[in-house]
C-alpha cells in the first residue's frame, strides 16, 4: 500500500510541476485538483500522469476532459466505472449504471486541425 501512495504522489507531483510550468499558477492548481481527483478515483488510466506530462495538447486536453466528465457525473450522483486495466484503457472511459441501465460513456476531444490560427 505505501508503495501505492509513493507512486501516486510522484505521479500527482509530475503533473502539478508540469502544469505550473505552463500554466499560471490558479489555473495550474485548479487543473491539478480536477486530475488529481480523477487519478484518486480509480477511474483513470493507469498512464494519466505519463499523458499529461508528454508535451503533447491532445492528450493533455483528452486527460483533462475525461477528469472533468468524472467530475461532473459524479456530481449528479454517478458512480462512473470504468473496463482500465494495468495495461491501458481496454474500452469506453466510463460505464455509469442509471435505474439499473448500463450506459457507456466516451469522452471525445476533437483537434483543431484544419482551422486557421488567425481566427
Amino acid at each position: 500500500m505505501l508503495r501505492c501512495v509513493k507512486g501516486f504522489m510522484h505521479a500527482m507531483s509530475r503533473i502539478t510541476e508540469f502544469l505550473s510550468g505552463r500554466f499560471p499558477e490558479s489555473y495550474a492548481h485548479h487543473l491539478g485538483a480536477i486530475l488529481s481527483a480523477y487519478n484518486e478515483s480509480g477511474v483513470s488510466p493507469p498512464h494519466l500522469a505519463r499523458e499529461v506530462t508528454s508535451g503533447c495538447d491532445g492528450k493533455l486536453w483528452t486527460a483533462v476532459w475525461e477528469a472533468i466528465l468524472y467530475q461532473h457525473l459524479s456530481s449528479l450522483g454517478f458512480k462512473p466505472r470504468s473496463v482500465v486495466t494495468k495495461a491501458g484503457q481496454a474500452g469506453p472511459d466510463f460505464c455509469i449504471i442509471p435505474a439499473g441501465i448500463r450506459i457507456w460513456i466516451e469522452a471525445v476531444v476533437p483537434s483543431p486541425k484544419g482551422i486557421p490560427l488567425d481566427i
